[in-house]
């Protein structure tokens, strides 16, 4: 005696169907943070390692090197010179790094020059307008500033600490970027870790 052909009854399919939309309900909302915490957390390493080049920089050329908020053209992503732009009256980091040395014999002393770019840095947050990350240097601990200067030895060239708040509103969410008066990098995602200081 041959059984019946298996399959699926519509009852049965009906409930599958269910229980698989139940299951990505539940699971896109936590997919959804995940992906967003990962890219604040790429954004912040990324304006982390653009400091950290300029300072290596700095020693390896012993003379000064500066980074400045990138002039980001959004149409061909090319990065003309430093951005003088402000958000709140905290300047606006958000486009990318521009780090540049000094020609000590032309051009402007501790200014950008044509041609003395040494390399660049563009941030995928503001690239993407669906998915926006604010990065603005803070207010604190020091006063707001257009760049930030590297010493031959690695420090920076005035001594004073620098902090930058990168933040995506949408998903309340921040990270902040500590430069060192000793020059040394690091970001802190402020949920868990203070030593940055506070997300403001």
């Amino acid at each position: 005696m041959h059984g019946g052909a298996g399959g699926f009854t519509l009852v049965e399919l009906l409930v599958t169907i269910s229980v698989a939309a139940m299951v990505m309900a539940i699971a896109a909302p936590a997919m959804q943070a995940l992906v967003a915490t990962n890219k604040i957390a790429t954004e912040a390493n990324r304006v982390v390692a653009g400091f950290n080049y300029a300072r290596t920089e700095a020693v390896r050329r012993n003379q000064p090197v500066y980074v400045c908020s990138a002039n980001l053209n959004v149409n061909t992503k090319v990065i003309s010179g430093c951005l003088d732009q402000q958000v709140s009256n905290l300047y606006d980091w958000g486009f990318g790094q521009l780090i540049y040395a000094d020609n000590l014999t032309t051009g402007t002393m501790g200014s950008y020059d044509s041609g003395e770019a040494i390399k660049t840095f563009s941030y995928y947050g503001e690239m993407n307008n669906g998915a926006k990350l604010n990065l603005v240097m803070s207010a604190s601990p020091v006063a707001t500033v257009k760049q930030i200067a590297f010493g031959s030895d690695g420090r920076l060239l005035d001594g004073n600490s620098r902090k930058l708040v990168l933040q995506d509103s949408t998903n309340n969410l921040c990270r902040v970027i500590l430069i060192a008066g000793s020059g040394r990098s690091k970001a802190c995602d402020t949920a868990n870790d203070n030593s940055c200081g506070a997300c403001s």
